[in-house]
Order: structure tokens, then sequence, then C-alpha cells
């Protein structure tokens, strides 16, 4: 049952999950560049974290929480964030791909020719544990608020607006528990795996 609930999701994704990716990689690349053009922008990423989370965070259960917290603020604003036409959806995703392009800049970068490799391996250690979860929801939530926004404006859909955009919004609100289930295991991975491993 649960699986035919993930395809139902993701099969009336496929046109918006495209151009989601493609945002992301887009904003990835544009998040290098800037770090090329005004790499002083680093300090005051670090800042916000530190803000939200402190400058040396202890990993425990309620550094979990906090993250999960953050994360599924940001993603359900990500998602009904598309009812103004997709714009949130597309903010969320060209955000997050943004931070991400500048930060694996940054870690490169820093090391210059001799440290690329050091900075490889903590890029692996510090991205791959819990990205290779949060970040294919967070795509997830975008192409949903992306569908939720657009999908029941186009022409194919006019006399039945109402229903199309009511069904959509249906398919958002059945996504969000597994979204958070998800986001958990997420900041769990980020916290006991990525932290141990990054010490």
């Amino acid at each position: 049952m649960f699986h035919a609930y993930l395809k139902e999701i993701l099969m009336n994704l496929r046109p918006y999950g495209k151009a989601v990716l493609i945002l992301f990689v887009l904003s990835i690349l544009i998040g290098a560049t800037a770090f090329v053009i005004y790499p002083d922008l680093l300090i005051k990423i670090l800042e916000v974290f530190q803000d939200k989370f402190g400058a040396d965070p202890v990993l425990n259960f309620a550094l979990v929480l906090d993250i999960f917290k953050q994360n599924l603020i940001a993603s359900l604003i990500g998602l009904f964030g598309g009812l103004l036409l997709g714009l949130g959806s597309i903010l969320f995703v060209l955000f997050n791909g943004f931070i991400i392009g500048y930060v694996i800049t940054a870690v490169l970068v820093a090391g210059g020719q001799e440290g690329i490799i050091q900075g490889i391996k903590f890029l692996i250690l510090g991205l791959a544990p819990h990205g290779i979860v949060e970040i294919p929801t967070f795509l997830v939530v975008s192409a949903l608020g992306l569908r939720l926004g657009l999908f029941y404006l186009k022409k194919q859909n006019q006399g039945l607006r109402l229903q199309v955009f009511l069904k959509d919004l249906k398919l958002s609100l059945m996504a969000i528990p597994a979204i958070a289930i998800l986001l958990f295991l997420a900041a769990l991975l980020e916290v006991f795996v990525t932290g141990s491993l990054l010490k």
C-alpha cells in the first residue's frame, strides 16, 4: 500500500521533477560561480548556521530535532509556496542548490591543489550520508509545489481547474508524512553518521 502511495505521487511529478532537476543543477553552478566572485559570503553563511545550531553543536537527539524542524518548516514553505504560481517552490530549489554549489566550491578551493583530495573526502563524508536522503526529498517537495501551483492552470484543465487543483492539493497533503519521515531520517544521519565521520 505504501509503495502504491509513493508511486502515485512520483508518477504525477515526472515533467515537474525534470524541471526541478534542471533548476537545481543550474543553481549549483550559480552557487559555484558566486563563490569565485564573492568568497566572503561564506562567512555569512556560516554565521547563519551558527546562529541556528551553535558554533560547536552537541551531537545528540536534541540537535536531530532542531535540524528536522528547520528542514520540515522549510520544506512546507517550499511545497505550499508553490501556490504562488510555483514561485515558492522555484525559490526553494534555487536556494538549496545555490548553498550546495557555493559550499562545495568553497571546500574544494580552500585546500588548493594539494588539498583537493582532502576536500573531496570531506565533501563525501559531509554530504553523502544524509544528502542521499535529504536532497532527493527537497527535489520532490519542489516538484510537488511546482505542480500544485501550475498544473491546474494548463489549457487542458479548462473547465476542470478546481477539481484538478483539489486533487493536486490532496496529493501534496498525502506526501507530507513521507516527507517528514525522510527528513527525520536525514537529520538522524546528519547528526549521528555525518557528525561522527567529520568529528
